[in-house]
Formats: structure tokens, sequence, C-alpha cells
């Protein structure tokens, strides 16, 4: 078996359970940043070559809007659901892109129905920290930000 394919094998529940308890589940960031003609943006190449992609395998697009709130600082934002979705599982979040009215982000995470279920939660707060809309969709190998991270 090659150096990739023990890479993006997934980690049986095991040894999966052990990693996540340990450092090795979240890299040290290593962030590039991206000049888009809608703002700025940032990608964590240190997901380049993470060997945990399969254990991660669903791609959650966020899309924010903060035309609401234009002054709200998306770092905060950002931070916001990076959280929330790590109450219900790992979630890393890949790259942040500034849109015309707000922000992108590029997560993947551990499962797709309990992040769904809190994504769906937090919408129906009347008092969520922001709106927002996401999809989420298989994607083991991390295709969706190959182009980001050069790969």
């Amino acid at each position: 078996m090659g150096l990739f394919q023990r890479m993006s094998r997934k980690r049986d529940e095991e040894e999966w359970t052990e990693i996540k308890r340990s450092d090795e589940v979240y890299p040290k960031n290593s962030i590039s940043l991206l000049m888009l003609s809608t703002g700025m943006g940032w990608v964590d190449k240190a997901y380049e070559k993470y060997p945990f992609r399969a254990n991660c395998p669903w791609h959650l697009l966020i899309s924010v809007d903060l035309s609401d709130n234009p002054g709200l600082d998306v770092g905060k934002v950002e931070k916001f659901f990076a959280e929330e979705l790590r109450k219900v599982g790992i979630a890393h979040t890949v790259a942040r892109l500034g849109t015309a009215n707000g922000l992108e982000l590029e997560m993947y995470v551990e499962n797709n129905e309990e992040s769904i279920n809190h994504l769906q939660a937090i919408l129906n707060n009347p008092d969520r920290l922001v709106s927002f809309t996401y999809v989420i969709e298989e994607d083991p190998n991390w295709e969706e930000v190959k182009d980001l991270m050069g790969m």
C-alpha cells in the first residue's frame, strides 16, 4: 500500500477514537492569505497532507450573510461555527473566503447527521449570531478544496 493510500484510508473505529483524543486530530495551522475579487480570504495549508481525511468525509460549505450586520468580526463568526460544530464531532475549518455579502467557510466534519441537526437548531434560533445557509456533501478525498490547497 502506497503512502497516499495509507494516509487517505479510513481509520478503524478504535484507532480513530484514540486519534480524536490526541493532539493529532487538528494539525498546527499553516495559514496562507488569498486575494479574491470579493475580498480577502485564507486557506489552512496544514490540511494539504492531512492523514485523516477519510475520517472527516463531509464537506460543509457555510455561506454567511453579513449584510444585516456588516460590522461583525468575521473571526468571531468563524470561531462560532467551529466551536458549535465541535460540540457534535470533529470539525475542521479549512478555509475562509470573502464574498460580496459576507463570507464562506469551507469545513470538513466527521458526521453529517449530527452536524446538520446542530446547524438546523442554530438556524431555528431567532437569536442566532448571523443568517447563513449551508450545503453538506460527501467528499472523502477533499476534492472540493483541492484547488485552494494546490494539491
